[in-house]
């Protein structure tokens, strides 16, 4: 056989005997079957003739043996078994031969052994002590149900042929609907394709529409006005973090020294500055409570409590950072009263200006903006690698096509019994592709 792809975009073939176009496949087959089946009919039209003919001449015989009378010289033992058994075996046997036999010749068949298989199975049965005693009745009874396995046994071999023809035709139908499938297949994937690469196309001429008008927004004065505030937040963000962290610093170093002089002062019975001492404590930890002023008052406070303990060593300063708050002048007042103005600068300044960024309609529009330019770009590339998908899978069944060609040529050759070439132009498979690879 030659390249399936050489029969698909049209080089003849090389002098066939028999061509078959794709479209025409089916019909040929159904073709073919009619004439394996009126072939089967004719072959076995005698067989089934005389089936017909000795069935009713056995009717006719087990009918005769209703009215039989018995000889004189039948034992009365033997004569008292066969007559009980007589008329069951009648009836049994005018049902098995009753059946209705259908024009199919396949049918046919499996009627025919189903009433050779009962009258068997009586014959063996209670027809063995009738034969006894009616031998020739019984033995004219026998000659008819012997033409009946011989002519199935010739059914037999008529038949098979005819099916294994059929089988053969079952196969190749089988073999153009897998191609028919995979052709359906990857037309169905191509429109999927194809409305994917239009989504695509829409969605670039979107994102390119809205990337003009990003950059209209962005030369607007106000706009830019609006990006100076939000940079300004920005560091004010930054500034306010700074504070928090020397705050936390300073709560984190003076914590340790207060910790110590509450110890100190409950030693010495000085409860009322331990507890001075310890409320302290707690404002440090959570100094938006009691407000910034209050603490600092508390902290003032208990200066002079802490400075005489350092100055008796009570309590000890371990390291630079203690020395630096807690020696000398108030440096922890300064500290303290620097962060918090500084914070409160901060938030002040911050929430005037988040305000106006609320406010701001540039900036409004160009949040808009972005936010559709985010969705479309999430859609753009999962269309782009649905679309990359759907190649590789038109790919795929493109490969295996010539495969299930190739098959389907060999399926159909021992049909037609001469040399066959599939004319396969037909198949769906060659239309120009649509252009591929779009840009991100």
């Amino acid at each position: 056989m030659g390249s399936f792809f050489d029969r698909l975009f049209g080089r003849k073939p090389e002098a066939p005997v028999l061509v078959l176009e794709y479209a025409e496949i089916p019909q040929w087959l159904d073709g073919r079957e009619i004439d394996v089946r009126n072939e089967m009919i004719g072959e076995t039209a005698g067989s089934r003739t005389a089936i017909a003919l000795a069935v009713e001449e056995a009717r006719t015989r087990v009918n005769q043996l209703r009215t039989v009378e018995f000889g004189d010289q039948t034992p009365p033992k033997l004569k008292r078994v066969v007559e009980t058994s007589l008329q069951p075996f009648v009836r049994a046997m005018d049902i098995t031969l009753s059946r209705h036999f259908s024009s199919d010749p396949i049918e046919f068949y499996n009627d025919a052994v189903e009433v050779l298989k009962g009258c068997m199975k009586h014959m063996k049965g209670q027809g063995k002590y009738i034969a006894a005693v009616l031998p020739e009745e019984m033995k004219e009874l026998r000659s008819c149900i012997s033409v009946i396995g011989t002519e199935i046994n010739t059914m037999t071999e008529e038949i098979g042929r005819a099916q294994q023809v059929m089988g053969k035709i079952r196969e190749a139908r089988n073999a153009y609907r897998a191609l028919e499938e995979a052709a359906g297949e990857r037309r169905a994937k191509k429109e999927q394709w194809k409305a994917l690469w239009k989504d695509i196309e829409r969605d670039e001429a979107r994102l390119t529409t809205i990337a003009e008008k990003v950059a209209g927004i962005e030369t607007d004065t106000g706009y830019r006005a609006a990006r100076e505030l939000q940079a300004r937040a920005g560091a004010l963000d930054r500034e306010r973090r700074n504070l928090r962290e020397r705050y936390h610093s300073i709560a984190s170093t003076t914590g340790g020294v207060l910790r110590r002089a509450a110890y100190a002062a409950e030693r010495q019975g000085a409860m009322e500055s331990a507890h001075r001492i310890r409320k302290v404590m707690q404002m440090l930890d959570t100094p938006m409570t009691p407000g910034p002023d209050i603490l600092i008052r508390s902290v003032r406070a208990i200066l002079p409590d802490l400075r005489a303990m350092v100055d008796e060593n009570t309590i000890a300063l371990k390291n630079k950072s203690e020395l630096h708050l807690f020696s000398g002048d108030a440096v922890i007042i300064t500290e303290l009263e620097t962060i918090c103005q500084g914070y409160a600068d901060v938030r002040d300044e911050s929430g005037a200006l988040n305000t106006a960024i609320a406010h701001s309609e540039p900036l409004s529009v160009m949040r808009d903006l972005q936010q559709r330019q985010n969705t479309i770009r999430e859609k753009h590339a999962g269309d782009i690698e649905r679309m990359e998908t759907y190649e590789k899978e038109m790919d795929g069944i493109r490969a295996k096509m010539p495969h299930l060609g190739d098959e389907l040529e060999r399926r159909i050759q021992p049909i037609a019994g001469e040399a066959t070439r599939l004319d396969l132009r037909g198949l769906p498979v060659a239309e120009t592709e649509p252009p591929s690879d779009p840009q991100v």
